[in-house]
């Protein structure tokens, strides 16, 4: 019945993307439907409509084929009133968990979006009062300029944060369009037979370490004691299974004829076999006997840092609380030769810099709630590098994973990035600084204190 339900809503709604099928999208669709040509739809709703990779649907719609007049997000945390002569907590939902945002979304119907269109765009609300502060005036521009991909909402406490994330957002390249990829590795349900409890001894020969996000801190690699192992040939079986899966989706994609001077199979169990041939006589290597470039998937924008990124050493394999860098890309030749080649060190550690840096850590803590998911990391902007610039920071990078604590480097680095790299103003950075407030954990002095250098340095 569930099929037959779903295959009835894709008859009759066409704007709902290739996610979940959340009823507030549905809903969202319909009543625009229901509104009369140059009518107004105003509509509260949760605010994954602002945010969600799949109500990226949705949103072209609501600026392409009708106007986007007012968006107005409330946080459900709670406000103080006045009762009986006494400040008191109060909430707009009080059953709904605190955590729950919500959106108050204005369209105008059929209307066309003029080109130079801005809406007013209030975020972070908490007294309903407040939907009468002044707006933002947020362009579509701007908005397709943030998220061309998804059309994805960056939520801006301040029209200063709005100007701040244009300036370094400029005219530089997502990092999607660099040709960089992420994946995930280990899923602790899908292969929980992979997955065996530590229990405090020293992992003997033929053990492999499995890190979990919680793991790593920015440039560190041991924040805190592992809780898993996976036995080296069972999980190496595994993952060659998976990459030999797309490894055949990459050569079939490239309509090849031969590979290695003889005939594709057509057989996907044919053409397995051959693959495994091929990847164990040119002696690949699997993701995981790399080193590689890891972030947190955890990462809410009311911690003291967002992206928490670093490098870990070959034979080690990650749940899925960790993305990582793909190591190393296939490549073809024109007769069909196959080869395997690894990222650029100098690449991945300035990448890696990069990513820790306070200003993409800003930027990106507009974006997201509670969790760094990859098309969020894929739409942020990196400087164009010269190769000066590129060994300047892959040298910034060996120093801070050797001592993640060297705050004087760490400063110096964030100064070279913001200034140099995003031409940040002086005002620029002090209103970027002050808004890592947030967090309380142990690293929290030490962010001040680079913080601290950084405008003295400046």
């Amino acid at each position: 019945s569930y099929g037959s339900y779903k295959e009835y809503l894709g008859r009759k709604f066409h704007h709902q993307g290739g996610s979940d099928w959340n009823l507030f999208k549905l809903f969202f669709e319909r009543d625009l439907s229901l509104v009369r040509p140059g009518g107004c739809l105003s509509l509260l709703i949760p605010s994954g409509i602002q945010t969600d990779e799949g109500c990226s649907d949705l949103r072209r719609l609501i600026i392409t084929e009708h106007r986007l007049d007012e968006l107005t997000s409330f946080e459900n945390r709670g406000f103080s009133t006045i009762q009986k002569g006494k400040p008191t907590p109060t909430w707009i939902f009080p059953d709904v968990d605190n955590r729950f945002k919500f959106g108050i979304v204005k369209v105008r119907k059929g209307v066309p979006t003029p080109e130079n269109h801005a809406f007013d765009a209030r975020f972070y609300l908490r007294d309903p009062a407040d939907v009468f502060k002044t707006p933002i005036r947020y362009s579509i521009a701007m908005m397709r300029r943030f998220s061309p991909q998804t059309l994805s909402l960056m939520e801006f406490r301040s029209a200063e944060d709005y100007v701040v994330c244009g300036k370094i957002r400029g005219e530089r390249p997502l990092l999607s369009e660099l040709g960089f990829q992420f994946r995930r590795e280990l899923h602790p349900a899908d292969d929980v037979q992979l997955f065996h409890k530590r229990t405090g001894e020293k992992l003997k020969a033929g053990q492999l370490p499995i890190y979990e996000g919680k793991m790593i801190h920015q440039f560190e690699d041991g924040y805190c004691p592992g809780q898993f192992y996976a036995e080296s040939k069972p999980v190496h079986a595994e993952l060659k299974r998976k990459e030999i899966f797309r490894l055949a989706a990459f050569v079939r994609d490239a309509d090849l004829k031969t590979l290695e001077g003889k005939p594709l199979p057509k057989k996907k169990e044919d053409l397995t076999e051959f693959l495994e041939e091929i990847f164990d006589k040119k002696k690949f290597k699997l993701d995981y006997q790399f080193e590689r470039l890891v972030f947190r998937r955890v990462g809410s924008s009311t911690n003291e840092r967002t992206i928490i990124a670093t490098a870990l050493t070959e034979d080690t394999v990650f749940s899925d609380s960790l993305s990582y860098l793909m190591p190393c890309r296939y490549e073809l030749s024109g007769k069909g030769k196959l080869s395997q080649e690894e990222l650029p060190a100098e690449e991945v550690h300035s990448l890696l810099t990069l990513l820790n840096s306070f200003v993409l850590n800003y930027y990106i803590r507009n974006r997201v709630s509670a969790t760094v998911n990859m098309f969020y990391v894929y739409e942020l902007p990196l400087p164009k590098l010269t190769g000066a610039q590129k060994k300047k920071l892959s040298e910034a990078a060996a120093k801070l994973l050797k001592n993640p604590r060297n705050v004087k480097e760490r400063a110096a680095l964030e100064v070279f990035i913001a200034r140099e790299l995003y031409d940040l103003s002086p005002d620029g950075w002090k209103h970027l600084t002050s808004t890592f407030t947030f967090g309380g954990g142990g690293t929290k002095e030490e962010l001040d204190e680079i913080i601290r250098q950084s405008l003295a340095l400046w």
